[in-house]
């Protein structure tokens, strides 16, 4: 098998400095020092990069014109680079298999034959009298703006040309991508087969979410997870941040306005109670002091004072507050009752049920009987509680002072906003002075001032750290809070922080350890400390608990699980007693068919969904472990569907959806790992596969190429490979003297005469090219395969297909081809085969689309493969 091998991207950097050479000259990019022979570096210079956001910058003020705000123009940094990275990617691949815009292609989307249709709709090139396109127009434009190509209308003019010629290089790519898809009649028969019943099953699910609280995850359990699956979780560049959290500090100095108002309000002649109502600034609530927690300003108030005194306005939490002194009571600190509560009743009622409750109540019929007894009686009337223990201030304050004030055993009448209750006083603790009052209390909002005041703090505090170690210990010893974050490349600001692009850039040019100053973002004052830096490649274990926590914790469930109830002595019991052993959880489902994710009142379980549409009518399953549940089915019923789409459609959509949506691209990003450098203004690189080869390009082949390529891309494949009168086929372009162009046109001629069913013309193209790159070398050998199976030759088949798949890993490819050859194996009973191959997919190619659903093909598949371990009683 042939693999890219991953570079390893050596980063040289200080660990350990502090703010004070934060923004260190000279910081050291990512180089890429080590690599393998199959592969090449390609770099994404700075000026590349400056060049290329000037352009679209350029062409966006010129279209939009002053509706190009600001925060577009941040993203066009973000635009540029990418579209930079993407076009040196695709033109790699394009440059290799000879893909090509020859002058009289140009000429012909321009003014030729095939107009393209971004030009056609170009209103400058309208006829004014007929209001349509008019090729007459093209050729004097051209001219004319040709005369002075430092004007606006020449460069958008060559601009929209280089889109246009982009995307038709895309489109030829990807039109050879699209006609790879071809549904073997073996493959489409066996989906086809599976998707025409519905099943009726009994289903027993424990769900794996039933043992969250049970299944403890550790250290070592992500770590051996990571270290499998790692390859799955690669990352570009990466800032991981810890940040102080510097709460805002009120100074009351720069609030004197506000102080002045308060205290001529409590000057006034209007009552205390009044004044909250005369300003929206002003709140007002309720609170008391014990005896030892009376802050020290107000001892002499409280101890000296009496009931109704005033004392304000004073500071204290960020606001101006006053209070008044209302009462000093000996109560206990918590209380215990029985109550009931009377729904809609009044004084007089409740007065006469509590004189009938104290007249029933004995040794043997207590209070808390009699309130259940009538609450149970008439719900809608009467509804029971006990509070247990509770503080004074937990219940509203009349339910509090009746408890509180009256003895333990009496029982007391107490009105709130919920009714009237009677309530039977069971305990108090021990009792202490308490001293009531009333407050009004003024919020003061952080000046400009304050948040200056509190960005010196934060600085001070950035600069007294002197070892990086420390920042934590230091920030708890102040109170300030820890928060962490992410800075990704690719962006302009850090992760789930808004208006923090100074942070960072500050971020992507200090190194690992640096401690920032304070900065301000929103209304917060943050210190920040890189944690540590993520170079292009694997995302390390601490960032990606979060990503694998669900699947670790799946896995010690199901351990957990087997090993708690012996699962293997479970199963040889009858289901049933099993079942209830386990208190699952049972439904009838009907209407099941292959085609479907979820199961009703069930959710997620495909590997249901696969036995259930597999297994014969009555046939039962053992407690088997799926997805999101450890479940049990037993068959009921099956029926043919009234309408079968045909499943095909629905696959080819699904393909076409993802070439549409570039989802290819992702394959290059797997084993591209890039170093995102542009917030630091140095050059980026980043790995490319290098292919082996010696053809040259033949520019006079490329030229009378591009009819028969636009046949082919309008799914026209008699012409595009047999040609017209007017221009050449690929079967006749394939006559030409090797070169590049040579053999995409074999490529093209094989892709045509498979869609065709002209299988031996298939196997003849594309015999005769050997590709190296990431796609169609594996379509080159897979297609092959298809056509073998067509001829119903499925062990040269088979070869073809496993030649296909060990080339190169291609996740969008790979899975396709694995379903093929289930189809072949399970036509040739080789069930222990088809199983092996489906499971391939699961653990090598977990980003495919396939993958999502692969646990139905398994329980299919296992169904033959295992079916004495599958089935109950078996």
């Amino acid at each position: 098998m042939k693999k890219i091998i991953i570079a390893l991207l050596v980063l040289s950097v200080f660990a350990g400095c502090n703010n004070k050479n934060d923004k260190t000259e000279g910081f050291p990019p990512y180089k890429i020092t080590e690599f393998s022979t199959d592969s090449t570096v390609e770099a994404i210079t700075y000026e590349e990069y400056l060049k290329e956001k000037r352009k679209i910058d350029k062409y966006n003020k010129i279209i939009l014109k002053e509706e190009y705000t600001k925060k577009q123009q941040e993203g066009t940094g973000i635009k540029a680079f990418t579209d930079l990275a993407r076009k040196k990617k695709l033109h790699y691949e394009f440059n290799y298999l000879g893909i090509k815009i020859s002058e009289e292609e140009q000429f012909n989307f321009i003014q030729g034959k095939n107009i393209h249709s971004a030009i056609k709709r170009n209103p400058i090139f309208k006829n004014p009298q007929t209001g349509k396109f008019d090729k007459a127009r093209v050729q004097p434009f051209i001219d004319k703006i040709s005369q002075n190509k430092n004007d606006e209308p020449y460069f958008v003019w060559k601009y929209q040309l280089n889109q246009i010629t982009e995307n038709l290089l895309k489109d030829k790519y990807e039109s050879l991508l699209s006609s790879s898809f071809f549904p073997t009649d073996i493959y489409a028969n066996w989906i086809k087969e599976l998707n025409k019943k519905e099943a009726a099953i009994h289903l027993a699910a424990l769900p794996y979410t039933n043992f969250n609280d049970s299944v403890v995850l550790t250290e070592e359990d992500y770590k051996t997870y990571y270290e499998k699956h790692k390859s799955n979780y690669k990352i570009y560049e990466q800032r991981y941040l810890k940040a102080a959290y510097i709460p805002t500090q009120i100074h009351k100095h720069f609030h004197e306005k506000e102080y002045k108002t308060f205290d001529r309000l409590l000057k006034s002649e209007e009552s205390f109670e009044k004044i909250a109502s005369m300003t929206p600034y002003l709140k007002r609530y309720s609170s008391y002091y014990y005896e030892n927690t009376i802050p020290q300003e107000l001892k002499s108030f409280f101890e000296n004072g009496k009931p109704g005194d005033i004392y304000g306005p004073y500071f204290a939490n960020n606001s101006y507050r006053a209070i008044k002194f209302v009462s000093i009571k000996t109560i206990p600190d918590k209380a215990w009752a029985h109550h009931i509560l009377l729904k809609q009743s009044n004084e007089a009622e409740a007065k006469n049920i509590k004189q009938q409750i104290e007249n029933q109540i004995s040794k043997d019929k207590p209070f808390i009987d009699i309130a259940k007894q009538l609450s149970n009686k008439n719900p809608d009337k009467y509804e029971w509680g006990d509070t247990e223990w509770f503080r004074y201030a937990k219940m509203a304050q009349d339910f509090s002072d009746s408890t509180f004030g009256n003895t333990p055993g009496e029982i007391v009448l107490a009105k709130t906003q919920y009714g009237w209750h009677i309530i039977n006083i069971k305990k108090h603790d021990k009792k202490r002075k308490r001293y009531f009052f009333t407050g009004l209390y003024r919020p003061l909002t952080a000046s400009k001032e304050d948040m200056e005041a509190t960005l010196q703090e934060a600085t001070t505090f950035a600069h007294s750290i002197e070892n990086p170690e420390n920042f934590e210990d230091k920030a708890a010893n102040n109170n300030y809070i820890i928060e962490e974050y992410e800075a990704h490349a690719f962006n302009v600001q850090v992760n789930e922080l808004n208006n923090s692009k100074k942070v960072y850039n500050w971020a992507f040019n200090a190194q690992e350890g640096a401690i920032s100053d304070g900065y301000k973002i929103g209304n917060k004052i943050y210190v920040f400390k890189i944690e540590s830096i993520g170079g292009p490649g694997t995302l390390p274990l601490h960032a990606a608990k979060h990503t694998i926590e669900y699947y670790v914790r799946r896995g010690k469930t199901k351990e957990y699980i087997k090993n708690k109830y012996n699962l293997m002595k479970l199963n040889k019991k009858p289901i049933e007693e099993s079942t209830e052993k386990l208190n699952m959880e049972e439904f009838n489902i009907t209407g099941i068919n292959f085609n479907q994710s979820t199961l009703a009142n069930v959710g997620s379980e495909p590997k249901a969904i696969g036995l259930a549409v597999t297994l014969s009518q009555g046939e039962q399953t053992k407690l088997l472990f799926g997805s999101e549940h450890l479940f049990s089915l037993r068959k009921l019923s099956e029926q043919n569907k009234k309408s079968i789409r045909n499943p095909m459609i629905k696959k080819k959509q699904v393909w076409q959806t993802q070439l549409n949506n570039g989802k290819y691209n992702l394959v290059f990003d797997i084993n591209d790992r890039m170093s995102v450098n542009f917030a630091r203004k140095q050059d980026s690189y980043f790995l490319l596969p290098k292919y082996k080869d010696t053809l040259t390009d033949n520019p006079e082949l490329s030229a009378q190429m591009f009819r028969a390529e636009q046949a082919f891309r309008n799914q026209n494949y008699v012409d595009a490979l047999n040609g017209t009168k007017d221009y050449k086929g690929f079967k006749e372009l394939t006559k030409s003297k090797p070169s590049k162009q040579r053999r995409i046109a074999a490529l093209y001629a094989g892709l045509s005469a498979l869609q065709l069913k002209k299988y031996d013309q298939t196997l003849r193209y594309l015999k005769s090219i050997n590709l190296n790159d990431r796609f169609f070398s594996v379509i080159a050998l897979g297609a092959q395969g298809d056509a073998l199976s067509q001829q119903g030759k499925y062990a040269e088949a088979l070869k073809k297909y496993k030649e296909a798949i060990s080339i190169r890993a291609n996740f969008m490819l790979a899975p396709r081809y694995i379903l093929k050859m289930t189809a072949i194996y399970i036509k040739k009973k080789e069930y222990d085969q088809a199983l092996k191959y489906l499971k391939i997919i699961n653990e090598q190619y977990p980003q495919s689309i396939v993958s999502r659903n692969i646990e139905k093909y398994i329980g299919h598949v296992e169904y033959f493969a295992k079916k004495t371990s599958i089935l109950a009683n078996h």
